[in-house]
């Protein structure tokens, strides 16, 4: 294969691009800005926003009340951290977090903490110490409910952190521990892109092509996918 044929290059893009609106406009969207302390909303969600560092943040109010009983300090820590999440104080959020797990490391909620730690670290850029948290998660909560989010999570951070190998890795890994969940075709819409920016060409077309073929409908888009196989098909000849 020629790799550095502009007409594959350019097919791919589209490719890429096309699979991408496809999957999700298709898909269940992503919410990774979900309470640690909630579930994950499956037909509700929508998909995160750009991370900002310089987002406003609303002024702060009252925490809510605690539920009524007798609260350890346990449950008083981890709804302050929450707190601070709803209010996306992400800092503060992060860091309550952080001492949530090294405080009641045996706690139910610790995965669920490191979890949010997470997703605070992301929205404020931090995308090294985000994907560390997400991995630490990872390893230490094989059973985590919301797992396949977390490597997906992980997958977003590295690719975000300028660590595209491993991202693409990452990616890989959504999909192969978890075939049919809808977060898997987005990881191959985002591993295939990953590999197009790498320059992989040869391993990015059955990915982008694969989704573009399920997805893209319509005579106009089955004509533009037609021109895009004989692009592919020529360079690969030369």
């Amino acid at each position: 294969m020629n790799v550095s044929g502009r007409g594959l290059l350019a097919a791919l893009l589209a490719a890429g691009w096309a699979a991408m609106v496809a999957v999700s406009a298709s898909a269940q969207p992503i919410n990774p800005l979900t309470p640690a302390a909630s579930p994950t909303p499956a037909a509700k969600a929508t998909p995160a926003p750009t991370p900002a560092a310089d987002r406003p943040v609303p002024s702060p109010t009252e925490p809510p009340p605690l539920p009524a009983g007798n609260p350890s300090p346990a449950d008083k820590d981890f709804h302050m951290a929450n707190y601070f999440f709803g209010q996306k104080k992400w800092i503060e959020a992060a860091d309550e977090y952080q001492n949530f797990v090294k405080n009641y490391p045996g706690d139910k909620r610790a995965a669920d903490a490191l979890f949010g730690r997470g997703q605070a670290l992301f929205q404020l850029g931090r995308f090294k110490f985000a994907a560390e948290a997400f991995q630490t998660l990872l390893d230490g909560y094989p059973k985590f409910e919301k797992r396949p989010l977390a490597q997906f999570q992980l997958a977003q951070s590295l690719l975000n952190a300028k660590d595209t190998d491993k991202a693409i890795a990452a990616f890989a890994d959504v999909t192969q521990k978890n075939p049919g969940h809808y977060l898997a075709e987005w990881a191959d819409a985002m591993r295939g892109g990953c590999m197009v920016t790498q320059k992989q060409y040869a391993k990015a077309e059955p990915l982008l092509l694969a989704l573009v073929d399920r997805y893209v409908r319509g005579k106009d888009a089955a004509a533009r996918l037609v021109e895009r196989k004989k692009e592919l098909a020529a360079v690969n000849t030369q």
